[in-house]
């Protein structure tokens, strides 16, 4: 059950900026200052209450926050909800049709365990589920693999990041996951290989990330009817067909074969 609400996430610029006015004008005590190297943010936590407020300076361009404040502005990032059995609650989110971006609680400030909801469940609010408790703090090594992992998945769905997304939409255009979404029935499609990576060398392209190679694949159902498909993700390279791009479609078709299904593209 939610306990309370633990803490308000406020993205900040620079907290050497911004720290003044919650603690000299507002008069809030600073409860403390951390790195959290995986988020790559610097954090300060100051006592507002009942509650706390979390003000989140981004140390990298890569951060999640630095993102947001690139597109957004400064402001009110994510809403905390203080819970018990945290991995028992996301459980109940996904089995109330919650989307979930970690399935697996990861560490975050303080040692906490967190795991946010996706905004498109939730009315386009981030919504942070957040358990504390002593003996959770000395996370098995499994939950950071678990993390590592989850980190790269958020970084493959971004395809060629937030700008070339915004720059499909402004055409009037869907990203490959979309459409994806569009066609299938909800919550059946399985992703294919999204992990591959082209492995060319020429032109600089061993300096340039190609998540997955610019194409989506995988198998999902239509009317309750199983199918085989692949998306190509503009964003990446432009959608243009490279050696492991083509590698992954033949695949997935290979499957559509063995399988007498369908398959889409």
């Amino acid at each position: 059950m939610i306990k309370k609400v633990d803490h308000i996430g406020i993205a900040v610029k620079s907290l050497e900026h911004a720290l003044p006015f919650y603690t000299d004008v507002l008069k809030l005590p600073l409860l403390g200052i951390e790195e959290v190297d995986s988020e790559k943010v610097k954090v300060a936590f100051l006592k507002a209450g009942e509650t706390k407020l979390e003000l989140l300076e981004p140390l990298s361009e890569e951060s999640a926050i630095a993102r947001f404040i690139e597109k957004r502005g400064e402001g009110i990032h994510h809403v905390a909800l203080g819970v018990d059995s945290i991995q028992e609650r996301i459980n109940d989110m996904k089995k109330n049709g919650i989307r979930m971006i970690q399935d697996v609680p990861k560490k975050g400030a303080g040692g906490a365990l967190v795991a946010f909801m996706h905004p498109k469940s939730t009315g386009s609010i981030l919504y942070e589920l957040c358990e504390k408790n002593g003996e959770l703090n000395n996370m098995p090594d499994i939950y950071e693999k678990i993390n590592e992992l989850y980190d790269r998945r958020r970084e493959i769905e971004l395809g060629g990041g937030d700008e070339r997304i915004e720059r499909q939409h402004e055409k009037g255009k869907l990203t490959a996951r979309e459409r994806i979404e569009l066609l299938v029935d909800p919550g059946s499609f399985v992703e294919l290989n999204p992990f591959i990576q082209h492995r060319s060398t020429d032109f600089g392209l061993e300096n340039q990330k190609g998540p997955g190679d610019g194409v989506v694949t995988g198998y999902g159902k239509v009317n309750g009817r199983p199918i085989y498909l692949f998306s190509q993700d503009f964003t990446v390279f432009g959608g243009a067909l490279g050696e492991m791009h083509a590698k992954k479609i033949a695949n997935v078709m290979d499957l559509a074969a063995k399988n007498g299904a369908p398959f889409v593209g």
